[in-house]
């Protein structure tokens, strides 16, 4: 079995709902060890988390997206004037509904030393992020929180899916993009975006005013993480990505890049 990404940059197969957490939370991991060494001393970095509703679905359907809801519903009996009132007896065989369910969600942030200052936040997104729900909703809050503040952010978005976060510029139409985005400079941020067939751009990561900001480079990190989980073996290259459709000539190029992890016929 190869283990090599078939692809210069992000793999769109690993956009699949079932793979991604493993994604993010291993790229997460894989930032911090690269980007901690070039720290200037009075800095750490950390790993810190939130727990976000998911919603699994009762179908098997590994191109399926999640979706999260602003309302969750519960069963419960009531007394009513003395009645008990029960649930309705359900038909044969019962019905399958959505179970919404907290997932963790983990980020970065990079701290300065001795008063334990947030200096830069680093968020990788997540499918809730960018669907209509609690998830978005929050995140969209605490984005408002930190580009309201002197805080820098850094918002890594690899998933085609969804809704991308809100930017007051037009910009092209891109596949993936990196947001940077530095306290001291808003509103102004600089956007790096990229397409499927194209290399991960590297990206600063931005510390304090006037500190030299360390260098981000996605693409080896994905391309180790390939080795080490073994993606290669998680997914189905024999079906096409995950929604949304690609277009004609992408696709082709897709199948192409593949076609050699196929299994044959």
């Amino acid at each position: 079995m190869n283990y090599d990404n078939p692809f210069p940059g992000m793999n769109p197969y690993l956009e699949q709902s079932r793979v991604w957490p493993d994604v993010h939370n291993d790229l997460i991991a894989q930032l911090r060890s690269s980007l901690g060494p070039q720290l200037p001393p009075q800095y750490r970095i950390a790993i810190d988390q939130r727990f976000e509703i998911d919603v699994a679905f009762p179908v098997d359907d590994a191109d399926s997206r999640n979706i999260v809801p602003d309302l969750s519903l519960t069963t419960r009996r009531a007394n009513v004037g003395g009645v008990l009132v029960d649930e309705p007896s359900a038909p044969a065989g019962g019905l399958l509904v959505a179970t919404p369910a907290p997932v963790r969600v983990t980020y970065l942030e990079v701290r300065q030393a001795p008063t334990d200052r947030v200096v830069t936040v680093v968020e990788v997104l997540s499918p809730t992020n960018k669907t209509p729900g609690s998830g978005r909703t929050d995140y969209l809050s605490k984005r408002e929180d930190i580009l309201a503040s002197d805080v820098n952010l850094v918002e890594i978005d690899l998933l085609r899916g969804g809704e991308p976060m809100p930017l007051t510029t037009p910009v092209p139409y891109c596949h993936y993009r990196i947001l940077v985005s530095m306290g001291w400079r808003r509103p102004k941020s600089y956007l790096f975006p990229f397409m499927v067939h194209d290399p991960i751009p590297k990206f600063p990561l931005p510390l304090l005013q006037g500190v030299p900001a360390p260098e981000a480079d996605l693409g080896p990190l994905l391309a180790s993480m390939h080795h080490t989980a073994r993606y290669n073996m998680a997914v189905n290259y024999d079906r096409p990505p995950p929604r949304p459709a690609l277009d004609a000539e992408t696709l082709q190029w897709v199948e192409a890049r593949v076609a050699p992890f196929r299994e044959p016929a």
